[in-house]
């Protein structure tokens, strides 16, 4: 009977030990698995990242711990990133009790080092607009290292080939000049959204867009394709933004074009319409551009659902 109880009593303790030991080597397993992606791995600082905005911009948003470095998980989680130079520098303006927009290193941007922000899907950068010079990007090529599908860029002066962001859609631009917007047939961009700007844009290439808006934005050159996705297309001026270079507008081929809005476009004299093709055609707008009038609409290729409106001032 002693024998018996005293095997019970072994049995009972070696299932509790077990248990205890197969606990401790999980909860083991998990601190390590969990230590090793916020273990501090890369160092930020000017050999990771070159660029004082870039340096500052991750040290302020991304490092999380505020420990200097950045770890796995720090460099997995971020989907968006966004260098604003003029928030920095309005900061520095603040913090120095003085003003700094003398500074030239606001306006230059340099995106070596993002690569290692794998999962970074969004990218926004502004630079400063300083004695009312606008800036630009260095090696603008590491972002081709990323999954971008969406592109926010102001105040600035240079050309980028976003041909080689396999995966943009989405665009937008605000006060940036002397930019050259021409896609290649493999472009899978959706939404164009032009804000306060100058430039050159041909998107005859352009299968997949979708939206194409832009408001007094002057455009040195604009070329439209077939779009026959393209559902809204606007271009919107003032006073003080005419655009010129407009003289005629093919949208016979826009099978899916649901609302024209045109200002300001001075010299435009025709608009290409095509009765079958232009069917889900909702609005057209037109307003103080030159001496277009209503009447210089074929009438025979608008459909009966379609409402027109002309203004001339």
């Amino acid at each position: 009977m002693k024998k018996r109880f005293t095997f019970l009593i072994l049995l009972v303790v070696s299932i509790i030990m077990s248990t205890m030991v197969i606990y401790a080597d999980t909860s083991t397993d998990y601190d390590e698995s969990v230590y090793a992606k916020h273990k501090p791995i890369l160092k930020i600082d000017e050999s990771s990242f070159p660029n004082e905005m870039v340096r500052r911009a991750v040290l302020k948003r991304y490092d999380m711990n505020r420990d200097g470095y950045l770890s796995q998980y720090e460099m997995e989680d971020p989907t968006s990133f966004s260098v604003d130079a003029a928030d920095i520098q309005e900061t520095d303006g603040y913090k120095y009790g003085r003003q700094v927009y003398q500074d030239e290193k606001y306006r230059v941007i340099d995106f070596k080092g993002i690569e290692v922000f794998k999962n970074v899907s969004h990218i926004h950068f502004a630079c400063a607009l300083v004695n009312g010079e606008r800036g630009y990007v260095k090696n603008f090529k590491y972002l081709s290292t990323l999954k971008i599908d969406s592109i926010g860029i102001t105040f600035s002066d240079r050309n980028y080939n976003l041909n080689q962001l396999k995966g943009l859609k989405y665009i937008s631009f605000v006060a940036c000049e002397n930019f050259n917007l021409k896609f290649d047939k493999k472009s899978k961009v959706e939404s164009i959204r032009l804000l306060d700007s100058k430039g050159k844009v041909d998107v005859s290439n352009l299968k997949t867009l979708k939206t194409f808006s832009s408001y007094e934005t002057i455009f040195k050159k604009i070329k439209f394709g077939k779009n026959a996705k393209l559902k809204k297309l606007s271009i919107d001026g003032s006073a003080y933004c005419i655009n010129k270079k407009i003289r005629k507008l093919d949208i016979s081929k826009m099978k899916n074009l649901r609302y024209l809005y045109l200002q300001s476009c001075t010299k435009l004299k025709e608009i290409k319409m095509s009765k079958k093709n232009n069917k889900k055609l909702k609005k057209i707008e037109i307003y103080g551009c030159g001496k277009f009038k209503k009447s210089s609409l074929d009438k025979t290729q608008i459909s009966k659902k379609t409402k027109v409106r002309v203004l001339t001032w």
